[in-house]
């Protein structure tokens, strides 16, 4: 762990967090105990739901606005680019499929997706300024050509939180530390080493380190010239975000629980 990680806040939380054995049962069980609590109030709304006769007619989206660190790597929280920090789950019950629809897609889906899809279930045109991709032909088991890497950044300012832009297709994974000096990178990957172990960005891999540096520019050179002018990121157009059918990760947005029915109306959670 190179030294700017060392003194990092997430590694200051992993020190109090998850450094002795006693800590890290401690906090696991805690946040065990919180998925838990979460997973009750969910079967709480289904019941509510089926109670009222809903249920059947409620598009359901499970996700989350993040993942986290629970002692790995040395680390707590969720800054940085690695898999425990950006996996999320999704999932989505639509009563209208049939039950074969029952299964995993391998489609990379982004937190920017959920907008649109929701907007789509309810019969709404998504806004043009949108980013996002509908998910709804996936959840139908339809093939249909999707994104084969994303651009991901955290830029939050923050003394010992380094920022972070990079690139991850389906194979690999590169990371840029953008203020650290000298520059540091990592590449991973995500086929031979899913748990990203060894960092190969020195180790023999110039042509892949070029491509991705490469896909890097040509990323952060479209974002940046959509935003050239603009007083804010709700002004940049829809297609301004996309490269090579590609879509950009906008780290700071949230997912969440969101119950809509499937004949268009809303549900408020007042009505549960």
């Amino acid at each position: 762990m190179p030294a700017f990680l060392q003194n990092s806040e997430g590694h200051n939380r992993w020190k109090m967090e998850f450094s002795t054995p006693e800590d890290y049962q401690r906090s696991v069980k805690g946040y065990y105990r919180l998925i838990t609590g979460v997973d009750v109030v969910v079967g709480r709304i289904l019941d509510s739901l089926e109670r009222q006769k809903l249920l059947e007619n409620t598009v359901i989206i499970f996700t989350s606005d993040n993942g986290f660190f629970l002692g790995e790597r040395e680390l707590s929280g969720k800054w940085l680019m690695h898999e425990e920090s950006i996996r999320t789950p999704l999932i989505i019950r639509d009563p209208r499929l049939p039950a074969t629809r029952e299964k995993r897609r391998r489609e990379m889906t982004l937190n920017i997706d959920v907008a649109p899809t929701i907007l789509s279930l309810a019969g709404i045109p998504p806004s043009q300024f949108m980013q996002g991709r509908n998910l709804s032909p996936l959840t139908r088991g339809e093939s249909l050509s999707w994104r084969s890497e994303f651009y991901y950044s955290h830029l939050f300012d923050h003394k010992i939180i380094p920022k972070i832009e990079g690139i991850r297709n389906e194979r690999w994974k590169y990371i840029r530390y953008i203020e650290s000096e000298p520059l540091y990178e990592e590449l991973y990957d995500l086929h031979g080493d899913p748990h990203e172990e060894r960092n190969v960005a020195r180790a023999g891999h110039e042509s892949q380190m070029t491509t991705m540096r490469e896909r890097w520019k040509t990323w952060r050179s479209a974002v940046e010239n959509c935003g050239r002018g603009r007083s804010g990121a709700s002004q940049i157009s829809h297609e301004c975000w996309h490269v090579g059918r590609t879509v950009l990760l906008s780290a700071s947005a949230a997912g969440a629980f969101v119950g809509s029915r499937a004949d268009g109306k809303t549900v408020r959670p007042t009505d549960l």
